[in-house]
């Protein structure tokens, strides 16, 4: 306030000045100018006080807290072996898929499937998982598959966990696996 006062106080001399600068110029007698500076005083002491119906604004959540308390499954595939490493056409082979779930909440309500070729428009095989998964914890999943021709091996077998995007997890781009260079040899 001092200070918004001092400049006022400025300007009114020198509003002052060039008047009287301006009437000598012109040889009229000095005017008496009149100015009048707004009344400045001092606030009152002013308390406030909350009661118990007002409501407390919380503060502005920021992506890092939002991320942190964010509670969202990942799941990812763990383990994916075929025995034989490679399958003979006509003969079974045995697939393991360990899934897991490294995130911070439950997972269920999903599907596995495999794919023996990556090509394959059908999975051969599927699992529906029904039941939770909790954070850090996995389940291992099997299969007997016959493959019924032979493959050169320059293919792809693919693993899908959460196939149909069911679950909204904290990583969407770790649910598959795959064993590349793959195939099926004749008997």
């Amino acid at each position: 306030m001092k200070k918004r006062s001092f400049l006022l106080s400025l300007a009114a001399l020198v509003i002052v000045l060039l008047a009287t600068l301006a009437c000598n110029l012109q040889g009229a007698a000095t005017p008496t100018p009149t100015i009048q500076f707004p009344v400045v005083t001092a606030p009152t002491q002013a308390t406030a006080t909350m009661t118990a119906t007002d409501t407390p604004v919380p503060p502005t959540p920021t992506v890092t807290n939002l991320l942190a308390e964010t509670q969202l499954p990942d799941l990812f595939v763990s383990e994916f072996t075929i025995f034989p490493v490679t399958p003979i056409q006509g003969q079974p082979a045995h697939v393991r898929i360990g899934i897991y779930n490294q995130g911070n909440a439950p997972a269920s309500q999903f599907t596995v499937t495999w794919y023996g070729l990556s090509t394959f428009t059908t999975p051969s095989c599927s699992w529906d998982i029904v039941d939770k998964i909790n954070p850090n914890s996995g389940r291992i999943l099997d299969c007997d598959f016959i493959f019924k021709n032979r493959y050169p091996i320059n293919k792809t077998s693919l693993v899908i966990v959460d196939a149909t995007n069911q679950v909204v997890e904290s990583n969407e781009y770790n649910n598959h696996s795959v064993i590349t260079p793959f195939g099926v040899n004749k008997p």
